[in-house]
């Protein structure tokens, strides 16, 4: 009977502990749940800053349909970042409607990235309070509020690294875990590679830490880390290749040969990277300083290492990049800065200074950067929403059918519309890639319109759709059209979106 008595309280002990460790997950759902109810009671039907996730959703309906009607012959894959979201939307299609699918696949995104940042701060041993203020932090900080429902796979990305971070903390019982959730990260966002590769060589020094192992065997520890990042990327560099001729996303080349910063001289670039990653480091305010208490470890030097590498890469491609979206991907640093924070905490010393240091980023980025992201989002949803839906209403109502129009933001109107559309950018349409590399990119954009002009003579192209106002390059092509002899005739002025009548050179 004793015995009885014995293994039922074990049991009930037993359970209570798992109850226990898991309060902090169950909360976090809940307060997502939360968010999930309130952001539909104010707006039901959702909506998104960019363009880009509309590309994302045509694209699941095209491997629904089996034929793009848009852009006839392109693969469904063409445009898309993240083959991983583009698999997740596509599977969420066979159960809701194309936005509904869509904000779901970023809902799960944010409850993934909320999950991960709590399973940081366990692992760390932080706190209630301090683990708490960490998940706050990872939510709130910097351009995170934007882009936790930007219609695209950043929220899944920033969970990627949250949980490889988070899993790098006790590297002795999860650097396996680790190395896998970091090669998630990766196959998410292909420019989170070099992460992933100064990650999997932290992760084996933090191993081989204090033990007496030989070279083979460190060699074979490093082997294994390095397989289990490799093999999350490989059925999406299998599925680019098949689809693209390329193992990885063609979208930074096309924007790069678009955009054609990189031709610029040295010294703007180098003003260009420097103001950029600057508004990112001030957006982190505090929190930086705590960040760079946490450099004793080898996954710190990572991360710096990791940065510091994508930050060269932009300077030597397209600098502007940094701010591309709405810096979308420099906001993927921001998990990386709150480890970073996390780490310092647990390792500080002076453990009322760190925790003041804490209060301190709380504050700053409850006060002076959720405000300005939540205004920066809304803003932008309300003039791109809109903006495309008055473009692609007035373009069913005034062009006739067939009627084939260039276009810079490829993804709402190809959506909304049932028009032939040739992507001047080069996502959607390969050719423009070729040809832009050929004249915007030696010029740095003198001679975008040399492009638009050959794809509109190849495709018998009827108008030209840009942006209205701003400094947008495709704001200038109008006039440098006429100056090519081509007739560009204003046949809707107003709005965020122009469109224009085009006659070729007689």
């Amino acid at each position: 009977m004793a015995t009885s008595s014995l293994v039922s309280s074990e049991l009930r002990q037993g359970r209570a502990g798992i109850a226990h460790r898991a309060a902090p997950y169950g909360w976090a759902a809940g307060a997502v749940l939360l968010a999930w109810v309130v952001m539909h009671a104010l707006r039901p039907v959702p909506g998104f800053p960019l363009d880009d996730p509309y590309i994302v959703l045509h694209s699941a309906q095209v491997m629904h349909w089996g034929f793009d009607p848009n852009y006839p012959g392109v693969p469904a894959l063409y445009g898309v970042t993240s083959a991983p979201f583009l698999a997740l939307v596509y599977g969420l299609l066979f159960l809701l409607r194309p936005l509904t699918a869509l904000d779901t696949a970023c809902w799960m995104g944010v409850l993934a990235y909320a999950l991960g940042l709590v399973k940081m701060a366990r692992v760390l041993r932080l706190g209630a309070f301090e683990g708490t203020s960490l998940v706050v932090l990872g939510m709130i900080s910097s351009f995170v509020p934007i882009h936790l429902l930007n219609g695209l796979e950043t929220p899944w990305a920033m969970a990627g690294v949250a949980w490889a971070l988070a899993f790098s903390s006790d590297a002795q019982r999860y650097a396996r875990w680790a190395a896998l959730a970091v090669g998630i990260a990766g196959a998410i966002r292909p420019d989170l590679a070099p992460f992933a590769a100064f990650l999997v060589i932290a992760l084996t020094v933090e191993r081989c830490r204090g033990r007496q192992w030989a070279r083979r065997r460190i060699a074979m520890e490093l082997g294994v880390l390095a397989a289990l990042a490799i093999v999350p990327l490989i059925p999406g560099a299998l599925w680019y290749h098949h689809a693209t001729g390329a193992f990885y996303p063609l979208t930074g080349a096309a924007k790069r040969y678009y955009m054609a910063t990189d031709h610029q001289r040295w010294d703007e670039r180098l003003l260009t990277e420097v103001t950029l990653f600057g508004v990112f480091v001030i957006t982190c305010g505090p929190m930086m300083a705590g960040a760079f208490r946490a450099m004793g470890s080898a996954v710190a030097k990572a991360i710096l290492g990791s940065i510091s590498l994508v930050l060269l890469i932009a300077f030597f491609g397209s600098p502007d990049s940094l701010a591309w979206n709405l810096f979308r991907y420099q906001v993927v640093f921001t998990p990386m800065v709150v480890w970073g924070m996390g780490f310092s905490l647990r390792r500080d010393a002076g453990w009322r200074a760190g925790r003041k240091m804490l209060i301190a980023s709380l504050v700053y980025s409850a006060v002076c950067v959720l405000p300005f992201s939540l205004c920066l989002y809304l803003r932008d949803s309300r003039r791109f929403d809109g903006g495309v839906h008055e473009l692609a209403a007035w373009c069913q109502q005034t062009l006739p059918a067939g009627t084939r129009v260039l276009v810079q933001d490829a993804g709402y109107i190809a959506y909304g519309t049932k028009l032939r559309v040739i992507d001047y950018v080069g996502l959607k349409t390969p050719e423009a890639m070729t040809l832009n590399k050929t004249y915007s990119w030696p010029t740095a954009g003198r001679e975008r319109a040399k492009t638009v002009a050959a794809l509109s003579l190849r495709e018998h192209a009827d108008y030209l759709i840009v942006l209205g106002q701003g400094a947008d390059p495709s704001t200038k092509l109008p006039g440098q059209m006429r100056m090519l002899g081509w007739g560009a005739d204003a046949v809707k002025s107003e709005g965020v979106y122009r469109v224009y009548l085009l006659r070729p050179p007689k």
